[in-house]
């Protein structure tokens, strides 16, 4: 198989998986609540929180560096992280 054929292959699964990942980031949202999906999806996807993985990372002052200014969102998100993280 030719090099530029599997670059072509590697790049066609990066998409696909990238698109699977940030329905795993529609999904966490809708999890807490489904208006955050509106509310914060794009938020994140700006801020790089394009993959479920990175969600086991976010801190509180993340998400205050993001925009996410509602101390009670903060907290319900914060919350499903932690649930999030424990499970997997």
């Amino acid at each position: 198989m030719s090099l530029i054929r599997i670059s072509v292959i590697l790049r066609v699964l990066s998409c696909t998986n990238n698109g699977l990942d940030k329905q795993k980031i529609k999904l966490f949202l809708k999890n807490i609540d489904e208006s955050y999906v509106d509310e914060y999806y794009e938020l994140f996807i700006q801020n790089g929180i394009d993959h479920i993985d990175v969600i086991k990372t976010i801190t509180i002052d993340d998400l205050k560096a993001i925009g996410v200014n509602k101390l009670g969102h903060r907290n319900r998100m914060m919350a499903q992280i932690i649930k999030h993280s424990s499970l997997q």
